[in-house]
């Protein structure tokens, strides 16, 4: 039987997927007006992608640096530099093979990874 997604994993997902596409390069900044656009998740608040990003980084699967600007009142901001999504994220999307030993080949010009 296949379980049916939770949509907090589902939204974990899609920001896992939303990162693998962009530009590790650039920096989110997240805050009050700033939403999740800057990584093509425009209907999230800043604050809820912050809080995203903090899920997928403590599960392992992205790692960045964040530095955050003190709460004051309901003000809110973070800026992430070097957010990338990991090797275990990679395999979670199913985008690398499982752990263990695998070949690296080449075919007319494309490499594929073989789990052997």
């Amino acid at each position: 039987m296949i379980r049916k997604m939770t949509q907090t994993e589902q939204l974990l997902d899609d920001a896992l997927r939303a990162l693998l596409a962009r530009d590790n390069r650039m920096p989110v900044q997240l805050d009050e007006q700033l939403h999740g656009d800057q990584i093509g998740m425009p209907e999230q608040s800043g604050q809820e992608l912050d809080e995203l990003i903090r899920d997928l980084v403590h599960r392992g699967w992205a790692e960045g640096n964040v530095a955050d600007t003190a709460p004051t009142g309901s003000h809110f901001a973070s800026y992430w530099s070097g957010l990338r999504v990991t090797i275990a994220g990679l395999r979670h999307l199913g985008e690398w093979p499982a752990e263990g030993r695998v070949a690296l080949t080449r075919f007319r010009g494309h490499f594929d990874l073989t789990r052997l």
